[in-house]
């Protein structure tokens, strides 16, 4: 994706027309007797993935703006964040027929910086997510 200062200034800009695509073939499977073709998971998936990039796009610049106001290593609820994260990678893997299995015990907590862990665990995530074959299963344990 572009180099995070090459980012417009409007990000919804960006984000309207995979939004309008997405609704527009959810309306169309749901006019559709059964199951939804495969054409339209097809466009589904990529709206899905053309968003996808739009807010890996906005987390680049988020990561870089705390960069550049310097790190912040604080006390994290790293449960919580990685909580947030499942959240997320669920509906990812959702249109992907991947199911997000979570074993995320509370109260675990570390030093470092929220913003960089939670997008550590997005991509981890994704990748995971992207390379497990369809019906598969990507399970996120957090714990002593």
């Amino acid at each position: 994706f572009p180099a995070p200062r090459h980012f417009p200034a409007d990000p919804s800009h960006h984000l309207q027309p995979p939004l309008t695509g997405m609704k527009s073939t959810i309306g169309v499977a749901r006019r559709g007797e059964g199951r939804p073709s495969e054409a339209l998971l097809d466009d589904l998936d990529e709206e899905v993935t053309d968003m996808s990039t739009v807010v890996s796009e906005l987390q680049a610049l988020s990561l870089a703006d705390a960069d550049a106001q310097g790190a912040r290593a604080i006390d994290v609820d790293l449960s919580a964040v990685v909580g947030d994260a499942a959240e997320i990678l669920e509906a990812l893997g959702e249109a992907k027929d991947v199911a997000i299995h979570k074993n995320i015990a509370g109260g675990i907590h570390v030093t470092g910086d929220s913003q960089k862990l939670k997008q550590m665990i997005l991509n981890v995530g994704d990748n995971a997510i992207k390379y497990t074959p369809a019906g598969g299963r990507v399970t996120m344990t957090v714990g002593w």
